[in-house]
């Protein structure tokens, strides 16, 4: 039986899901409004608000667009003490690798982005033009067990509509199931994060990709609930399957939308 159920578990983790959520409670694709010229983007070195956008007890390395998480889970049962305790407990459980782990991926999302050919042009602007679009690329280090991290990472792209300026968000998430160590040879740590940053390239350009397809209204039928095509997916981790919206399959992974889930956590 054991050996049946790790089987399973590598196999999904083997398999590269693309999930794809926006902040309604069903599927409802955001479409860029139409800019006058090419689409203006700003690959931000920010990071996503910590307060808001990310789960309770996640702990940000300084200076990084890198969260760490562990599997405690206090913040669900004892409110603000549980996210205090699970906070430090993120940050002790990496904290002989926070200085190495203080990465940002706003340059290896810019050299995708340039090397890449879209539905519609999208030109990489400077912090003294107004963006149409702010991309915020994050990772995530989820401690699983024996020194192991699984990673998630994570597009977050701020809409700005050109009359209100008033910003949409909609969130893009690449997970796998890909573990490393925290620490030693060939980690997420080791050689100044090269594993961490090589891995970054592989995820962002399929978040990237599919992004603009979504964005630049390729997913716009799924709207009508008529024509959304359903399939359930067992995701690692998740107790039981997750029915979803197919919005793409392609050779080695699906693009996903779930319906009763704002954000993945």
């Amino acid at each position: 039986m054991n050996i049946i159920y790790t089987f399973i578990k590598r196999f999904f983790a083997f398999i590269c899901f693309l999930w794809i959520s926006g902040c309604a409670t069903h599927y409802e694709p955001i479409i860029v409004p139409e800019y006058s010229g090419s689409v203006k983007i700003q690959s931000s070195s920010a990071t996503i608000s910590t307060t808001t956008e990310i789960p309770a007890g996640d702990y940000l390395v300084a200076d990084s667009q890198v969260f760490l998480s562990g599997r405690s889970n206090l913040s669900n049962h004892f409110g603000i003490l549980g996210i205090l305790v699970d906070q430090l407990s993120n940050s002790v459980s990496f904290d002989n690798e926070n200085e190495t782990l203080s990465v940002k991926f706003d340059e290896v999302l810019t050299d995708i982005i340039q090397n890449q050919v879209f539905d519609r042009e999208l030109k990489i602007v400077n912090d003294t033009e107004s963006p149409n679009l702010i991309l915020l690329p994050s990772a995530k280090l989820i401690l699983d067990s024996d020194n192991l991290a699984q990673i998630e990472f994570r597009l977050t792209v701020r809409i700005i509509d050109p009359i209100s300026d008033i910003q949409s968000t909609k969130d893009y998430y690449f997970f796998n199931g890909k573990s490393l160590p925290i620490s030693g040879e060939n980690s997420w740590s080791s050689d100044n994060a090269s594993n961490l940053i090589n891995y970054s390239q592989f995820a962002l350009e399929k978040l990237i990709n599919s992004a603009s397809f979504d964005l630049f209204g390729n997913h716009k039928d799924y709207s009508d609930k008529k024509l959304r095509k359903y399939v359930y997916l067992k995701f690692p981790y998740s107790e039981k399957p997750l029915k979803v919206v197919l919005l793409n399959e392609l050779d080695d992974y699906v693009v996903v939308s779930h319906e009763n889930n704002g954000v993945m956590v």
